[in-house]
């Protein structure tokens, strides 16, 4: 009896123990933007007792973590590669790769699942983190991670006759079909952690021999899944694992009658090695993605598959542009203005009005190119009429990231004819569009983003300079800039800034003596 008291005793101090949250506490839950793309999570962010909080497993788990409870000893281990974090129940002291992090309060509790402080998550993952309480948003963002992708999210979806959501043919619609429409709606609800899950539990119960459309289908859509996390989080990471599923999909589907989803797992195949090659090895990972693109394209004929056609040739001529960053040429950005032009001769504007948006972007990107090379301002002036062309759909309403990027672009441009015919005209127009893209690319949603543009500005001025006014706003500019660009987390892009700001004052004491 003693024995049976004394077990009873330690489960109700064990359980006493746990940092659980009541229901009397203040909480409050907040939406998440991870480098400008809003994403839902079963666990959200919360504010607890005044402190803002994330889910320890969710949040690690969807930066591609392991996380696993030691029960005994009371500690959350979390593991990628070269990186461990050890968190201790109740302790204040959190360890990155043994070093000590003050997390301000300890681990909570909430319907089961443990909460941290928000200094573990900006450390262990290496993110800056905001909270805008107004907005009553959290925004979690890559440091350096101003990387606004034109491609939208046209790659992450099986497009026109190429889906076929019917899998009811072996199926009851409470078995298979039921569960694949279920991690369907979490993909679409961009809870792309549980739509990953939830595909990966589905295939487990169906094979390539037994089930190939389903097969194919069903990993095509987790493939696609790691690419629409490639585009927010751990671009290479999760686009070689998008590739990996897409190489097994054309290796173990090989009937003619499945050309369609092989066609597509071709075309994924072709955007994943895009990624990959934004992060290295540009020349060599963007011919792959040609080539995976161009066997996407023997199947997807432009009268039968318009559509599939057409982003197809687009993803090319991205692929170009992308190359000619890195080996410069005008051949390049030629082959990027065909592909545009056989992509264009496919779209019907009022059918696919973003897709016709983003391929005008793409033209004027790769006349803006040319033009850097020969100074020919026809180019010049085919790219503003490319990019306000593409204006007229992407608006600051529909599409903010894009509409931010291409008024960018746009002050450049006018940068350049200012450095051609340097009047108050083209300079009073590249700040305004810089102004415009600042709209988007605020502090607290985009830092690095609106560091960049406040660079432009700043060096706007210089390039005007012809009083004293001229040099006091490129200072302010450029101070603001260094507000993100500090020297422990930006030390390039801070000594860059630094010089400009030396050079803004050297023209001041040419003026004021």
């Amino acid at each position: 009896m003693k024995k049976c008291l004394l077990a009873i005793l330690l489960i109700l101090l064990s359980i006493i123990a746990l940092p659980v949250v009541s229901k009397s506490a203040s909480l409050k839950n907040l939406d998440v933007v991870i480098n400008g793309e809003p994403i839902n999570c079963a666990l959200v962010p919360q504010i607890i007792n005044g402190n803002l909080m994330l889910p320890v497993r969710e949040t690690f788990e969807l930066f591609g973590f392991q996380v696993k409870w030691d029960k005994l000893t009371r500690t959350i281990t979390i593991s990628k590669k070269d990186k461990t974090i050890v968190i201790k129940d109740v302790e204040l002291i959190a360890k990155v790769n043994n070093t000590d992090i003050d997390q301000t309060v300890p681990l909570k509790m909430v319907n089961g699942s443990y909460y941290a402080s928000t200094a573990i998550f900006q450390s262990g993952l290496d993110l800056d983190l905001k909270y805008v309480e107004a907005e009553n948003t959290v925004y979690l963002m890559d440091k350096g991670g101003y990387d606004i992708s034109i491609s939208g999210d046209k790659n992450l979806v099986i497009r026109g006759k190429t889906l076929i959501t019917g899998i009811t043919t072996k199926y009851t619609p409470d078995n298979i079909y039921k569960k694949i429409s279920e991690a369907d709606e979490l993909f679409d609800n961009r809870n792309f952690l549980g739509a990953i899950k939830s595909y990966e539990k589905i295939l487990k119960s169906i094979s390539s021999a037994n089930n190939p459309q389903e097969f194919a289908e069903v990993m095509i859509k987790l493939a696609n899944t790691y690419l629409k996390l490639a585009n927010i989080i751990n671009k290479e990471e999760n686009s070689i694992k998008a590739i990996a599923i897409f190489d097994e999909v054309n290796k173990k589907v090989k009937d003619e009658k499945y050309s369609l989803l092989r066609a597509s797992a071709y075309k994924g195949t072709g955007n994943a090695y895009f990624y990959v090659a934004k992060v290295r090895d540009m020349g060599e990972n963007m011919t792959k993605a040609l080539n995976a693109l161009d066997e996407a394209i023997k199947t997807y004929q432009k009268e039968k598959y318009p559509i599939e056609y057409a982003d197809a040739q687009y993803y090319k001529a991205l692929a170009y542009i992308n190359m000619s960053l890195s080996k410069p040429g005008k051949e390049i950005l030629l082959n990027a203005l065909d592909a545009c032009d056989n992509a264009l001769s496919a779209y019907k504007i009022k059918n696919d009005p973003t897709g016709y948006a983003l391929i005008r972007f793409c033209q004027g990107a790769a006349y803006e190119g040319i033009y850097t090379i020969n100074n020919d301002e026809d180019y010049l002036k085919k790219a503003f009429d490319s990019y306000n062309e593409s204006l007229k759909i992407l608006t600051k309403k529909a599409a903010p990231n894009n509409y931010a990027y291409i008024k960018g672009r746009m002050g450049q441009l006018y940068q350049y004819m200012a450095y051609q015919n340097p009047i108050s005209d083209n300079y009073d127009a590249a700040i305004k569009c810089y102004n415009e893209a600042l709209e988007v690319l605020t502090i607290s949603k985009n830092p690095y983003g609106y560091a960049n543009v406040q660079e432009q500005i700043g060096t706007v001025y210089i390039q005007k300079y012809s009083k004293e006014d001229d040099g006091l706003k490129a200072v302010a500019a450029l101070n603001e800039a260094l507000r993100i660009f500090t020297p422990e987390q930006y030390p390039l892009n801070y000594a860059v800034v630094q010089s400009e700001i030396g050079m803004a004052y050297k023209y001041l004491a040419q003026i004021k003596g």
